[in-house]
């Protein structure tokens, strides 16, 4: 029996594990001050987990070779057998026969093997595994090499064995394989931010070179996109300049200048070559049907769908097809979060949560869904953009971007899913919240907290909890003097709890109507 708790009130709880006479089943029962509740009850029949297959096929993948495992089970024992195989385009077919041939030949009960529905477990090693996926086709399973990786110990022949078992033992789901035409809008959108982050890496160094000389014009604006300050950079390493510079000690000698003429002519065209690759992107997905709950949709109408969402502009909605694909490939909406990387992860040990971390997931989704939840919170001119900035007062900035991102993920899930535009009438946080309407005087006799900020409300024209209420959801609470994060959390505690409000309040006239 667990040991008993002692509770801060002087309350003392056990757990008792029992087993109904009547189902079997087998019931774990608190006790709170003699009081028993039911809070758990397991079927000794028991839940499979993982099911056991009459084959396994593990695949340590390298550039110039793989190492193949093979595991039948035959009568009562299994059966192992290993190879190894190069990686040109024959040698990978002529593995996968061979796998099918052990499967065959070995099983006892002999298996059928179909090679559609050939199943193997493989590292993800970089790009190496791409061709065995696929030529192999069936049902892969790709797994880290982290998790697969088995003790100190560590070998190619150990790596397969591993991989083998997991496959014998269907420890991993099957895994989602790309399609081509997703691997081509994948290395546009790859070859367009290469081009972006190049032009920028130009832009960053024309500012550099200029500083260098006494030039501190990129303090009036870009050197590249303004055009004024580009015409005054653009003059100064011409052959003749025409505008000369206050001091005799600015100036760009005659030999450095074509350093800047052919930054500027790198910046141009790498510029020119994102515009490019944004017509062949938008070309992409306009000619892919995209997978919905209701059926496939063209490329138009899913980009319609998805740019609709608060925030999302097309390069969003570009990486969002693109590494997403088809929300039917995830059974939740939380699974697609956590594909994104908004899936904070807990270390348990010993019943207690010793740190919290979040998985990294999809950079690319995450990065940009961040970046439209960032805007959203600096023009608060959505609904979307009020509750994040709501976030980011009562703590961390981070912490509320992240959140609202999420949301966005979430909202594009079910959005790509319904293939529905987005609205707010599912979200209680884009109407103003309805609180009951007493002074702020009335409301600190109801939670003496209040009283410290009754001075910086009174001040600032905020009288009423109808006006509080208003301007924080507006966000412009942010402007008084005086409110800090604990103030935004005990409002948005007020604002969550009207019903225990409404009854102090009550209870309070109730009292002064006794006492007259």
């Amino acid at each position: 029996m667990p040991r008993a708790k002692k509770r801060r009130t002087g309350e003392t709880d056990t757990s008792v594990i029992t087993i109904d006479r009547e189902t079997g089943e087998i019931i774990t029962v608190k006790k709170v001050n003699g009081k028993s509740k039911i809070i758990r009850i397991e079927n000794e029949k028991g839940v499979e987990v993982m099911p056991a297959y009459s084959s396994g096929t593990g695949i340590d993948i390298h550039r110039s070779f793989g190492q193949l495992t093979v595991m039948v089970r035959n009568q009562g024992s299994v059966l192992e057998f290993r190879t190894a195989f190069n990686t040109d385009t024959e040698s990978i077919m002529a593995a996968k026969e061979w796998t099918i041939d052990i499967i065959k030949n070995y099983s006892d009960p002999k298996v059928n093997v179909n090679p559609d529905e050939l199943r193997y477990t493989i590292e993800s090693t970089g790009d190496y595994m791409t061709p065995v996926l696929l030529l192999w086709g069936g049902k892969p399973t790709v797994i880290n090499p982290n998790i697969a990786k088995a003790g100190t110990r560590k070998s190619d022949i150990i790596d397969s064995r591993t991989l083998c078992l997991s496959s014998l033992m269907g420890t991993w789901p099957q895994s989602y394989v790309i399609p081509q035409e997703i691997q081509g809008l994948r290395i546009l959108l790859s070859e367009r931010d290469s081009c972006n982050k190049l032009s920028t890496r130009c832009a960053n160094r024309i500012v550099n070179r200029l500083l260098k000389f006494g030039y501190t014009v990129a303090r009036d604006g870009s050197v590249v996109k303004k055009k004024e300050v580009r015409k005054y950079v653009e003059d100064q390493f011409s052959e003749t300049p025409s505008i000369k510079p206050l001091s005799e000690k600015i100036g760009i000698p005659d030999d450095v200048k074509c350093v800047f003429n052919d930054l500027y002519k790198d910046y141009d065209d790498y510029k020119m070559r994102v515009s490019v690759y944004d017509e062949k992107i938008l070309a992409k997905v306009h000619s892919i049907e995209w997978e919905t709950q209701t059926g496939k949709v063209s490329g138009e109408r899913i980009m319609k769908v998805l740019t609709s969402a608060p925030g999302v502009g097309p390069q969003a909605a570009f990486t969002w097809l693109a590494y997403v694909i088809t929300p039917l490939r995830f059974e939740t909406a939380n699974k697609c979060a956590a594909y994104c990387g908004f899936d904070p992860s807990n270390r348990v040990s010993a019943g207690k949560v010793s740190s919290v971390s979040k998985r990294k997931g999809q950079k690319y989704v995450h990065t940009l869904l961040c970046q439209s939840a960032h805007n959203l919170i600096s023009r608060r001119s959505e609904p979307f953009g009020r509750w994040g900035y709501q976030l980011k007062c009562q703590g961390s900035e981070k912490k509320a971007k992240s959140a609202l991102a999420r949301r966005l993920c979430i909202a594009l899930y079910y959005m790509q899913l319904k293939n529905e535009e987005f609205n707010y009438d599912m979200y209680s946080i884009a109407k103003e919240p309805d609180v009951i309407d007493i002074s702020i005087e009335e409301l600190c006799e109801l939670n003496s907290d209040f009283r410290r900020y009754m001075k910086p409300f009174i001040s600032n024209g905020i009288v009423t909890t109808k006006q509080m209420a208003h301007e924080f959801y507006t966000g412009n609470l942010n402007n008084v003097h005086g409110l800090g994060t604990k103030a935004y959390t005990l409002i948005r505690d007020f604002i969550g709890n009207q019903k225990r409000y409404q009854k102090l309040y009550r209870e309070k006239e109730n009292a002064k109507k006794a006492a007259k």
